[in-house]
């Protein structure tokens, strides 16, 4: 063993521990001091190891006093919003960002072990099993790999060209239609084919093949994998075909494998599997960057121009979604978007898989946006004011951007009206950029309503202007979470296109996950209309997906009618909530220690309308148990008001509310930044 070995070895021995035994073992970070804030907040014995290490104390820190530590369990941020980026005992889940719904979601299992008594280690995938996010694995071991080309027709070929061209071209214009149907004679079946063409032509057809049609209405009866994608089992095939046909692409440096590089990410983003995904388009950048391709000014053809742009964007784009940094450096230039390499006619009579330049402008500023969006807000160590301030500049310059755009097409906002249903090019590229719009500022806005909903439940006195901001942006989300929701839906009935459900579905799941957090984290404030709203959205959710399959799929009915079961309970306001309390509602009902209704701690209270029951409410409960809001439209939401909760809006006082807010906002961003 070598002295650096060595000195590693000896160093890790002799670590100390700064957190306690508590703490470690539900993987949060513990704020010291014996007893710690979680250890006193759960009413556990707070234990040390030996090697102890006190947390240090800066110029501006306060003695660790009793007063200091309640009004610091005040506003400690509960152990599902807590992000651990690994441990010594982690298990084999891939890691993602603390933004993304992955973590999200994995987090709050562990609060509700915690909640069932449980104390022991807990499986890190469990999370996502239980709400139906168990990922797509794309590796297959090889002696179960049985997939060739001969029972597959040329009609099934174009079939999957077409479907690939309808969707994933529009985001990703590497081909022209014409030069890929070019590139498919000359490839398919034929012995003498470069390696890489065949690849390429496999993930391409692999794309193609995890898209379908969302499935009607009249057809949600027929929900096998099989019926309602017939061909997904091809998508896989042709994945494990491309890798088997270039098995050393991971080490060559060529524009080809830059290309098949991006193409994998696509197809594993297609089927499911993020963690790979986002490891292929990784590597797609690297071997771009490590060709030189981000300095090229005069590429060899437009086809390499479009390529190197798709990648920089879908990296961008792609590493924000999954909640990490992005590989393109900030010193490496924003690709250039040339009407001469981005605006190609389409195919044939219709004219159809035209390539848009004004879509492909638009997608690379929101891509630059993506790494703003991530270092001002979600990696940022700047007060308050400050990120509210870049939060301003950020959204105001995506809407000028959108809105100002030359193709007017391209930002409507109506899908009751104003276009054509029957122009399928028009509708795709509009559909592909403006969820990416929406999603945007969906996630801009996502910090505020987080910190928005835990200011309202903490004693932490802040400026009316500022609450009001925090509220503004925090409703922002929320409608925005509406908007791609119903846009989503709205358009895929009205005209009839091929989508990559899997990667569609991402979206869904983030704004039901958002509309979730804000019913069972405002059930006393949700106003008559806007609880209307979202439980129609909520249940356009899961009957449009109704018929349809698929990891996302699954998780987005389960967040959908748990969400539904927390509204549910809030409209009818039911007396014996303990019956009927979903699992978020377990986990909302102790998230804060103090609260703002009788001031009682939360653990002793058996839900927030305890002691403001609706009497007449009430009496009605046995015969309206089983009805929802649509079978009562004559009768008034019942929802908690001014008048009968009498002091349940009252601001509250400057002696109970002397925390400081900085810290507050810092406590909670940590869990969506990277520490």
């Amino acid at each position: 063993m070598n002295v650096l070995k060595q000195k590693q070895l000896l160093k890790r021995s002799h670590r100390i521990s700064k957190a306690c035994e508590i703490c470690r073992l539900r993987k949060v970070k513990c704020s010291g001091g014996n007893p710690c804030s979680q250890c006193t907040k759960f009413d556990e014995t707070c234990r040390y190891r030996a090697l102890y290490r006190s947390p240090k104390n800066g110029g501006n820190s306060r003695p660790h006093t009793s007063e200091s530590s309640t009004m610091s369990q005040d506003v400690d941020l509960p152990p599902f919003l807590s992000i651990t980026k690994s441990s010594d005992d982690m298990s084999s889940m891939e890691y993602f960002g603390p933004a993304s719904n992955f973590s999200f979601v994995n987090q709050l299992n562990h609060y509700i072990k915690r909640l069932s008594g449980h104390n022991g280690p807990i499986d890190e995938d469990e999370g996502l099993r239980k709400f139906g996010m168990n990922l797509m694995v794309l590796k297959n071991p090889v002696e179960e790999f049985d997939f060739t080309l001969n029972s597959i027709s040329t009609s099934t070929l174009n079939v999957l060209l077409t479907s690939y061209l309808e969707t994933w071209h529009v985001p990703c214009p590497l081909f022209a239609a014409e030069d890929l149907y070019t590139l498919s004679s000359q490839t398919w079946k034929v012995e003498s084919a470069s390696k890489h063409l065949k690849a390429t032509l496999y993930l391409i057809l692999s794309i193609g093949a995890a898209c379908s049609y969302f499935k009607p209405h009249s057809d949600a009866g027929n929900t096998s994998t099989s019926a309602s994608h017939p061909t997904l089992h091809l998508a896989r095939g042709f994945f494990e075909l491309s890798l088997r046909t270039v098995p050393d692409i991971f080490s060559e440096v060529s524009f080809q494998a830059a290309r098949i590089l991006l193409l994998m990410s696509l197809s594993a983003c297609n089927l499911g599997d993020t963690a790979q995904s986002y490891l292929y388009c990784g590597y797609a950048v690297r071997v771009s960057v490590a060709m030189g391709l981000h300095k090229v000014t005069n590429f060899q053809s437009s086809h390499q121009h479009r390529v190197w742009t798709s990648i920089w964007q879908w990296e961008n784009y792609w590493s924000f979604c999954v909640g990490r940094i992005s590989c393109c450096r900030e010193e490496l230039p924003t690709p250039t978007v040339p009407k001469e390499a981005f605006s190609c006619s389409g195919w044939g009579e219709k004219n159809r898989f035209p390539i848009n330049h004004e879509h492909m402008r638009l997608r690379v500023i929101f891509g630059g946006m993506c790494s703003k969006i991530h270092s001002q807000i979600y990696d940022s160590d700047d007060n308050l004011m400050t990120v509210l301030d870049s939060v301003e500049e950020l959204s105001s310059t995506i809407d000028t951007e959108y809105f100002g755009s030359s193709d007017r097409n391209l930002s409507r906002s109506n899908t009751e009206s104003g276009y054509d249903p029957t122009d399928l090019n028009m509708c795709v590229e509009w559909f592909w950029i403006r969820i990416y719009y929406l999603y945007l500022q969906m996630v801009i806005n996502r910090p505020f309503l987080i910190f928005y909903a835990y200011l309202n439940n903490s004693k932490a006195e802040a400026s009316i202007s500022l609450k009001e901001k925090l509220k503004y942006r925090s409703n922002l989300c929320v409608q925005f979470a509406i908007d791609i929701s119903k846009f989503i839906i709205g358009l895929n009935r009205k005209v009839r296109m091929k989508q990559p459900i899997f990667f569609i579905c991402t979206y869904l799941e983030s704004a039901c996950t958002i509309l979730l957090f804000f019913i069972v984290s405002n059930m006393a404030c949700i106003s008559d209309d806007l609880a209307k709203t979202i439980w129609d959205v909520l249940q356009d959710t899961c009957s449009f997906l109704s018929g349809s399959s698929g990891p996302y799929v699954g998780s987005i009915q389960i967040i959908a009618n748990d969400a539904l079961k927390s509204l549910n309970t809030i409209l009818l306001s039911r007396k014996n909530v303990s019956e009927s309390m979903t699992y978020f509602d377990k986990v909302m009902q102790k998230v804060v220690t103090k609260s703002r209704y009788n001031g009682q701690s939360n653990l002793e209270c058996s839900g927030p309308y305890t002691n403001y029951q609706n009497d007449a409410v009430v009496n009605e409960k046995e015969k309206q148990s089983t009805e929802t809001p649509s079978d009562k439209e004559k009768q008034p939401i019942a929802t908690p008001s001014e008048n009968n909760y009498p002091g349940l809006y009252e601001e509250p006082s400057l002696e109970s509310a002397n925390l400081d807010i900085e810290g507050f906002w810092k406590q909670t961003i940590e869990w969506i930044s990277n520490n």
